[in-house]
């Protein structure tokens, strides 16, 4: 006959094998997966759409938008870089060049992201004289790795455009169009 503490050690050591068995399978799977995706180093960004002006010269317009971001990731929470846009309204083109910095909130698969934008723009208007100051771009966007080196991003941001002629006028008051803008496209 098996002894009391004899039995309970058995079926002691036999359940904790048991759960063993059972239940780091499902710990390990809910577990994050390391990093499939570059999280350092160059990261280029091209990206394309639209703006809609809200105020200013542009007002009521949309016009499309084609962006080149040179950045570098310095972990996978932070990037920062310099860009150029195209950007294209009925009658002005605007070819803003700026400082980009990104702030990824989580080092996942999918992340959502906060940018802001600062530099100076240039706005060629058919017929008048060339305009140009300062543009401030803020916003939200996502981010999606499809592999290593791929990555789907998009943003919605607000943009601020103070443009100033070169040789204005005296009491002529600065230009300053509002926009929302709406990007997308891939990092690599």
């Amino acid at each position: 006959m098996i002894q009391f503490p004899t039995l309970f050690r058995t079926t002691f050591t036999s359940l904790l094998f048991l759960a063993i068995i059972i239940f780091l399978p499902l710990v390990s799977c809910c577990q994050d997966d390391p990093p499939q995706y570059k999280s350092t180093g160059i990261s280029p960004l091209v990206q394309v759409g639209f703006s809609q002006g809200l105020s200013g010269t542009e007002k009521g317009k949309t016009g499309l938008a084609a962006q080149a971001v040179f950045s570098y990731l310095f972990n996978a929470n932070f990037s920062a870089g310099l860009g150029a846009t195209l950007e294209s309204f009925d009658k002005t083109t605007y070819t803003p060049i700026f400082a980009d910095v990104r702030v990824y909130l989580k080092d996942k698969k999918f992340t959502q992201c906060a940018l802001i934008n600062l530099g100076y723009s240039r706005a060629t208007v058919s017929r008048q004289p060339d305009l140009s100051g300062i543009l401030l771009r803020a916003g939200i966007g996502v981010k999606y790795h499809l592999s290593y080196n791929f990555s789907l991003i998009g943003d919605i941001a607000y943009q601020i455009q103070q443009l100033d002629e070169k040789n204005p006028a005296p009491n002529t008051p600065a230009t300053e169009t509002h926009a929302l803008t709406v990007k997308v496209g891939l990092s690599f």
